[in-house]
């Protein structure tokens, strides 16, 4: 028996094996020896990667395949990708993804520049792409890429092609395409670095660029390609929600209705009985039976019970839960105790759950999208950055009252840029500026920037005389 688990022992460790054989397989440069922290004095640090990432590989990837890594999440491994839109059916995990989708689509957003001369142009360009020569709308992205909280991740894939603006061509997003997250796999190295994607089209994997794609993770510390599902926390609830309301439906079919209780306390000739038994089997609405003195009818009700009710409405609140919605939004049962000073403290606790996601988003869309579209159009110019509104309409006003308050009292200057704030802040109309253009920050403007007089059409080439900078190959129009 000893020598079989000395046998045994290290059958369990055979996933470190295979990692070690992918770390073979894939050329990555290795680590300088040495200890991680350099002596003092030492001319440069360690450089490369020496720890792997998993051993979550497919068995294409060490045969030299085109297969990547599994997806690791568990609920998908065993269920299949269909668990999650079985669950999207649900009402209270419907509702609750799409109020946190609609809470952060239907806040405003502006470019933050931080040289306005130079990141003027830029920040027009910009709007112009996303508000007119764009198929769609940027809250249509917006939606698409959180489609990550079902999934774990999104992949949008990004079509780019010729734009005509203020007389110049320009290289702009000209469709953004939603991609099935199911025929995705990431090919990555042994150190977890993406080296392409792999989509199942008809039965037949084909590689495609990552760079084709703006890639949102949700929950990156589980996994950086594949991220978790928000669904995950709430898949036991939603299953026990629905054994409860499989046994609620047949509770209600069996005894909701009631039933006739025939007593005899008498005997009953055969043809008074079988006339009996036919009357009690065909009972209607409208049914009306003429008894012996020796037969006694009574109609029985089963007690009312609430205890589905109950553990339904205990498993909506836990699912709610589950997704981070706070249970006096309206979305759950709020039981009979609870305070405004509560809900309030639940709100800006959401809000800061809210911001978290759009600072996601808003880091995906700068590095991934709008930082290239910049690079090819306007060179070494700083990239804006995409920003989302982060104060509720209550905060705002609360701002804009104590902006005024200081301005009576005399600590703060109020001049044209001020009160054109005030107005976005108050969503008031915008005062017309000296130029006859409008300082809009919002959605559906910005601010009036000029377009420099000596600007003339760029050349083929997406970068034009940028090309000394960091070199960015142009975007392929189309799609693979």
């Amino acid at each position: 028996m000893t020598e079989m688990r000395t046998l045994l022992r290290p059958w369990p460790r055979w996933p470190n094996w295979l990692g070690k054989l992918a770390a073979l397989r894939n050329s990555a440069p290795a680590a300088p020896a040495g200890s991680a922290v350099p002596a003092q004095g030492a001319a440069a640090p360690s450089s490369g990667e020496a720890a792997t990432a998993d051993t979550l590989w497919g068995p294409g990837f060490l045969l030299g395949g085109p297969w990547g890594r599994f997806n690791p999440d568990q609920l998908v491994r065993q269920k299949g990708w269909a668990v999650y839109e079985r669950m999207l059916r649900d009402d209270q995990v419907s509702a609750c993804l799409a109020l946190v989708n609609a809470a952060v689509c239907s806040r405003g957003w502006s470019f933050e520049v931080t040289d306005q001369a130079a990141q003027g142009p830029v920040v027009d360009f910009l709007r112009f792409n996303l508000n007119d020569a764009l198929q769609g709308t940027l809250r249509q992205l917006l939606e698409q890429l959180l489609s990550a909280r079902i999934f774990g991740f999104s992949l949008v894939e990004k079509v780019y092609g010729p734009v005509e603006w203020n007389g110049r061509t320009q290289w702009g997003l000209t469709a953004y395409k939603l991609r099935p997250a199911w025929t995705f796999t990431f090919r990555s190295d042994a150190y977890g670095n993406v080296l392409s994607l792999v989509q199942n089209q008809d039965g037949v994997p084909v590689e495609l660029e990552p760079g084709r794609f703006v890639h949102f993770v949700f929950q990156s510390e589980f996994d950086p390609h594949y991220g978790r599902s928000s669904l995950v926390p709430a898949y036991e609830p939603w299953w026990a929600k629905s054994v409860v309301e499989r046994f609620w439906n047949i509770y209600l079919e069996r005894m909701a209705s009631g039933f006739l209780h025939g007593k005899k306390g008498g005997p009953l000739s055969p043809s008074e009985n079988a006339s009996l038994q036919q009357a009690l089997a065909n009972v209607q609405a409208a049914t009306s039976i003429l008894t012996p003195d020796s037969v006694t009818l009574q109609y029985v009700t089963p007690p009312n019970t609430t205890a589905f009710q109950d553990r339904e409405a205990s498993l909506n609140r836990a699912i709610a839960r589950a997704l981070l919605i706070p249970t006096h939004l309206g979305f759950t049962d709020q039981g009979s105790t609870g305070s405004h000073a509560q809900a309030a403290a639940q709100v800006d606790v959401f809000f800061w759950w809210l911001d978290a996601l759009c600072s996601a988003l808003e880091d995906t869309l700068n590095e991934q999208l709008f930082r290239e579209l910049v690079a090819w159009n306007f060179g070494s110019v700083p990239p804006p950055r995409f920003r989302f509104e982060r104060r509720t309409p209550q905060q705002r006003r609360d701002i804009a009252k104590a902006w005024a308050e200081a301005v009576q009292a005399g600590t703060a200057a109020h001049g044209p840029e001020d009160e054109q704030r005030i107005r976005q802040l108050l969503d008031m109309p915008f005062k017309p500026s000296a130029n006859g253009g409008v300082s809009v920050p919002g959605e559906d403007g910005g601010p009036d920037f000029p377009v420099p007089p000596a600007a003339k059409a760029l050349p083929s080439n997406p970068l034009g005389t940028a090309a000394q900078v960091v070199r960015i190959d142009p975007p392929q129009s189309g799609r693979p």
